[in-house]
This record gives C-alpha cells, structure tokens and sequence, in this order.
C-alpha cells in the first residue's frame, strides 16, 4: 500500500505527463491549503480562490498568501520593517507558509481571520478605485487605465458589491500592509490575532490619505503600479497614517509604534 507522500508523487508525475504542475498545485495535493479552506467555507468567495492549476477561481492561491505574509507581526513588527521586498516573489511566500505549517506558527495565527482580511482588500480596492478615477481624470498619460471602460464594475468578492476599476496590486500591497500597526502586538504575543479598532472604520477614516500616498508614489515612478509596490516609501508612509490615528484615538501601545 502507498503512503500519502508517495501517492502524491505519483499523482503529480501522472499530471505532468499531459502539463506542467505549478508548486501550488503540488501543495494542494499535500493539503498544505487546508487550513486556509476550513477558515473560508462557506463564506462568501471562498469559490473565487484557484488553488491549483485549472480551478475557475479568479484569484490565485499565491495572492492570498501574500495578503496574509503582508499582515506577519513577528516579520514586521513596526515601522522600521516593512514587507515591500515581498512584491513580485510569491514562491518566498509560499516557502514560507510552508514552513510556517511546521514550526513558526505566524500565519497559523492570522489564517482564522482571513475572510475578514479578504474583505477588507476588497474595500481597500473600492476606495482606491474611486480616488484613482479622480486622479486618473487629472493624469494625462494614457498607460493608466485604472478607471478605463473595461475595468468597471469588478466583483468585489468577498465583501459583496463592485469594484469600480482596477486596482493593481502595487497599490493595495502598501496600504493593506499599513494594518500591521492594527494589530494587538499583546495578542501577537499570546498567538491570537485581534485589532486594536475595527479595520472597516479605520480603513474609512485614513484611505484618503494612503491613496494619495500610493498615487505620488505611482506618479513618481512613471505611471508603473508594479514600482510602486516595491517601493519602502509607499509602505512606510502609509503606516505612518495609520499610526498616527490610532495614536489620535488613543489606541496606540508603545508596542505598535
């Protein structure tokens, strides 16, 4: 009788015989996913997530592990590190919550929450895509595109409604980076993961400013999103929004700043 490890290996030489097996693919076979499927059954979404190669889902597995690399309080505890070496790698990220499973036990402790991280990226999307198309109207450069006709009315899958253009990730990396400084580093700390104030409603109180933020960046780097996501400065002036209100509710522990 085989054992798992050899199934799976036979399996995927079975598969490539007829294509290529991404490593996400792989890791799908091994389960490795599996905790990231528990926390978002049933929840709106969870269907739009492609695991492997040939799933419908709209949104790859890789992108979901980097949203959740971006929120590592132990990697990026502060204002001093930030996560922007992350863009454009995502088999650093997958290696990573690879290992994590074994032994570090940082994404463990923020996979529970992820649906209400999904949601948020999506929000993040929505305002983002509106204060583009403000800017976009200003920007005489055709390469930008983020309000262009084609790129309306995007699903938001998981927090319902539309995305009213394109957001590329270059410019959500950076601000969903930022709710590092939302976390409760005391409940880091003990392995659970809790908010210090209630993401939406800070997410409302400081996307302008981390908008404009971005689109500096975006604009001081010739209309190329991809620059903007590696770019530190984007990462650390959005943190700093952020930071700045939760000091000004009275929120922010030593810890956090």
């Amino acid at each position: 009788m085989l054992d798992l490890s050899q199934a799976i290996s036979e399996i995927a030489e079975g598969l490539n015989r007829s294509m290529q097996v991404d490593d996400p693919s792989l890791e799908n076979l091994k389960g490795t996913f599996e905790s990231i499927r528990q926390s978002l059954s049933g929840k709106r979404g969870s269907d739009q997530i492609a695991y492997r190669q040939g799933d419908t889902g709209e949104i790859d597995i890789l992108q979901i592990l980097t949203y959740i690399a971006m929120l590592d309080l132990k990697k990026f505890p502060d204002r001093k590190s930030h996560p922007n070496a992350l863009f454009g790698h995502p088999k650093i990220v997958l290696e990573a919550f690879k290992e994590d499973s074994k032994e570090q036990k940082n994404f463990e402790i923020i996979v529970p929450h992820l649906h209400d991280i999904l949601v948020l990226t999506d929000e993040i999307q929505q305002f983002v895509a509106l204060s583009f198309g403000r800017y976009k109207a200003k920007n005489t450069k055709k390469n930008n595109r983020s309000g262009s006709k084609e790129n309306k009315k995007r699903p938001a899958y998981f927090s319902g409604g539309k995305i009213e253009g394109e957001v590329a990730l270059g410019w959500l990396y950076p601000i969903l980076a930022a709710f590092r400084a939302n976390i409760s580093p005391q409940a880091w700390s003990e392995g659970k993961f809790e908010w210090l104030m209630n993401p939406h409603e800070l997410l409302k109180a400081t996307h302008e400013e981390m908008a404009r933020i971005v689109q500096q960046e975006h604009k001081d780097n010739n209309s190329k999103p991809a620059e903007v996501g590696r770019k530190e400065a984007a990462y650390r002036g959005c943190y700093g929004v952020v930071v700045l209100e939760l000091a000004q509710r009275g929120l922010l522990t030593s810890l956090t700043a």
